[in-house]
C-alpha cells in the first residue's frame, strides 16, 4: 500500500484554483508534514499569499519554531510536492491549548 505522504503532493496539484480550498489543504497537512513532537505544541492557523500562519503554546515553543523556520518551509513544500508555501510566521497563542472544563 502506498504511504500517505507519496500521495499527498498529486493530490495538491490536481487542486482546483480556489484559495480556500488550497487554504484548508495546507492548513491540514501541517501535522503530517512536521511530525507529532512539533505538531503537538502548534496548530496551523491559516494560509495566505504563501504565509503559513501558526500559533504555539507558549513564548519558549515561538523561540524555538522561529530558529528553524527555514526548515519548516522546505519540509512543508517537500510534503506538500510544490512551493507553495514562502513563509511560516509563528504567533504564541496559549489559548489554543487551554483544556475547557464543563461545569
Amino acid at each position: 500500500m502506498e504511504r500517505f505522504s507519496n500521495l499527498v503532493p498529486s493530490f495538491v496539484r490536481s487542486l482546483p484554483d480556489d484559495p480556500e480550498i488550497v487554504e484548508k489543504v495546507v492548513i491540514s497537512l501541517w501535522r503530517p508534514a512536521v511530525g507529532e513532537a512539533i505538531a503537538e505544541a502548534s496548530r496551523a492557523q491559516s494560509f495566505t499569499g504563501g504565509r503559513l500562519t501558526v500559533g504555539v503554546k507558549d513564548k519558549n515553543w515561538k523561540a524555538q519554531l522561529d530558529s528553524i523556520v527555514p526548515e519548516l518551509v522546505a519540509k512543508m513544500n517537500r510534503f506538500l510536492g510544490m512551493s507553495i508555501v514562502r513563509y511560516i510566521e509563528i504567533e504564541a497563542a496559549p489559548e489554543l491549548f487551554a483544556v475547557s472544563k464543563e461545569d
